[in-house]
């Protein structure tokens, strides 16, 4: 699926321009967007089970369908990638299948790395390591 994405990700402008060409000839806008949908459907149900490479799934689909920076559709990949985050969590939640010791020393070492990551990295850019 990552390969998959990978792919996508880099003949995303000549697919979508091919789409669009097609999409021109025929009037099927409607197939397009139905198309795209389902496109992200699965990868949000792929992204929400296994979690790897869910971004880049996103980023993939998301620049063969939509016509915009990089910029923009990084915004929506995050979007999503809450969404899928957040339903994905309620869903594991009321599952009634969760370790809620491991899952706790899990958070509690993300949060952790995570508030650490960031000091480093300031503290790099601070010292004119990094760039």
């Amino acid at each position: 699926m990552i390969l998959l994405a990978s792919v996508l990700l880099a003949l995303g402008n000549p697919l979508r321009n091919w789409l669009n060409r097609k999409d021109s000839l025929n009037n099927v806008k409607f197939g397009l967007v139905i198309l795209s949908a389902i496109a992200i459907f699965v990868a949000a149900v792929y992204g929400g089970y296994f979690g790897a490479g869910m971004s880049v799934i996103f980023l993939a689909v998301l620049g063969v369908f939509i016509n915009d920076s990089i910029t923009h559709l990084n915004a929506l990949k995050q979007i999503l990638a809450l969404a899928t985050n957040v339903a994905a969590a309620i869903f594991f939640v009321f599952s009634g299948n969760v370790n809620w010791v491991v899952a706790g020393v899990m958070a509690g070492f993300a949060i952790a790395g995570g508030v650490l990551g960031v000091s480093w990295q300031v503290r790099l850019v601070q010292t004119d390591c990094v760039g």
